[in-house]
């Protein structure tokens, strides 16, 4: 997960602030679409990044795996799995894996760090915004007990996203002022 996140930093460093030591915001700014474009790719090409890293990061993992001990039956329900017996999600181990890779290249799809870039006028302040969002989802994550209150902070952030074996390993509802909200409706 760290070298994903540290992989964003480097493709958004890469697309955004390149163009803004050389000023080619300027030009871009003045043209017929504006800057509108210009962002939707840049946030078409992070995404693609990060879902591609994803894949990359966790496949060549998936391959060591398999390579070491076997696959086994990756069409068997996820149910199967001794960690998953609890799960309420009703997809094989591949399908699970696949959509545990695509939430990771979700979760680290790094709009907020790309819309930073673009207003800050250091190199330093994005990749400190960026840790300091890191940091903090961290703390929520570590310091919320599960069954507090504020559960909901623990969840729902960025390190509770990346560790799709809780996230998609159980059912958890919060409470949010009346009936309970399903975790991944949120």
């Amino acid at each position: 997960d760290i070298f994903l996140l540290l992989s964003v930093f480097l493709a958004v460093g890469d697309l955004i602030l390149e163009e803004k030591e050389k000023r080619l915001f300027y030009i871009t700014k003045s043209t017929r679409y504006g800057m509108g474009r210009s962002m939707g790719a840049k946030l078409a090409a992070l995404f693609l990044h990060c879902v591609g890293m994803a894949a990359v990061l966790y496949g060549v993992n998936l391959l060591f795996y398999g390579v070491t001990v076997g696959y086994g039956d990756l069409g068997a329900a996820l149910q199967s799995v001794a960690a998953f017996r609890e799960s309420c999600l009703p997809v094989s181990i591949r399908a699970y894996l696949v959509l545990s890779v695509l939430t990771k290249g979700l979760a680290a799809f790094g709009a907020l760090l790309a819309a930073v870039c673009m207003a800050a006028e250091t190199i330093y302040l994005p990749y400190g915004v960026g840790i300091l969002f890191c940091g903090v989802s961290y703390i929520l994550y570590t310091a919320i007990p599960g069954a507090s209150r504020w559960n909901l902070y623990k969840y729902l952030n960025l390190m509770g996203i990346l560790k799709t074996e809780h996230y998609y390993g159980g059912y958890l509802n919060f409470d949010l002022f009346g009936p309970p909200v399903p975790q991944r409706l949120l």
